[in-house]
């Protein structure tokens, strides 16, 4: 979106300091991403991954599956 935005002289003032180290644009929508609480960067921690140690062709969900299934047995 595009749009002209006049800014009041105490903000202007305030962002003079910020102008040395950014741009307007860059920064303006900095500040109203921050003001607006959105991520800029939709990052998503990678967890690491561990190796099951398991024998070439051992399904885990099959697994999960029978050990339910035995859990469930244990209740009857």
């Amino acid at each position: 979106m595009r749009t002209t935005l006049t800014l009041d002289p105490d903000v202007s003032q305030a962002l003079k300091p910020l102008l040395s180290r950014s741009k307007l644009k860059p920064l303006i929508n900095d500040l109203l991403r921050s003001s607006l609480g959105i991520n800029k960067k939709k990052s998503r921690t990678k967890l690491p991954t561990y190796s099951l140690g398991l024998k070439r062709g051992i399904d885990p969900v099959s697994l999960n599956k029978l050990y339910d299934e035995e859990s469930l047995n244990d209740f009857k």
